[in-house]
Formats: C-alpha cells, structure tokens, sequence
C-alpha cells in the first residue's frame, strides 16, 4: 500500500470546502482529474485536493470556470502565461520595425 493519503469523495469534499456535487461538477467540466478506482470506490489524493485549492483560489480572484479551466490546461501541459494569453508570438517576436541610424553629432545639432 502507498503512504500517499487517499480520500473517498466525501473526505475530500470536507477537506476541500467544496461539496461533493461541486467535485463530481469540476470532474465533470475536465477541471479535476478524474480518482483512482479501487474496487467500487474512487480514490483521491493530495493532487485532487490541491487541484481543489487552486480552483477556489482562482474562482476568488474573480475568474470564471471557463478561464480557469484553460489556466489550469496550461499549466498542466507546461504553456506558460504568455501562451495562454497568445502573447508568445509578440513577445518572441521584434518589437519595433524602425531601423537604427547613425548620425553624427553636427546633424544631431542641425535636426535639433
């Protein structure tokens, strides 16, 4: 037997502070790993219930089930924030199109 903690839902739906129908929810909507099945019970770990503390943290902070499903798809497969918010292609890219000239100090004077 592995020395990970393992959850039956209800456990982990006290640990968590959601309720069982949120979990099977976010399970559901892709936002939570679906458990371990070990006989006729599903199994949860420490990563469910982390999983489950992200997803109130962000749902605090105001966004909403769909953005933080993307967030969270993100990080799991290692994007960073400029990939989720499709600035990785600007960032990567120049910043500017103007060309460098030189001038010499009389023209600086003279445009001046």
């Amino acid at each position: 037997m592995s020395d990970t903690p393992a959850y039956r839902i209800e456990d982990l739906a006290h640990l968590s502070g959601a309720t069982v129908r949120t979990i099977r929810a976010y399970q559901d909507r892709g936002l939570l790993p679906r458990p371990e099945r070990r006989g006729r019970a599903n199994i949860y770990t420490d990563t469910h219930l982390a999983r489950l503390r992200q997803i109130a943290d962000l749902l605090e902070r105001g966004y909403g089930l769909a953005s933080i499903k993307e967030l969270l798809e993100a990080y799991d497969s290692g994007r960073g924030l400029g990939g989720v918010l499709g600035l990785a292609a600007e960032v990567d890219g120049p910043w500017s199109d103007e060309q460098a000239v030189r001038i010499s100090r009389a023209e600086l004077n003279e445009r001046f």
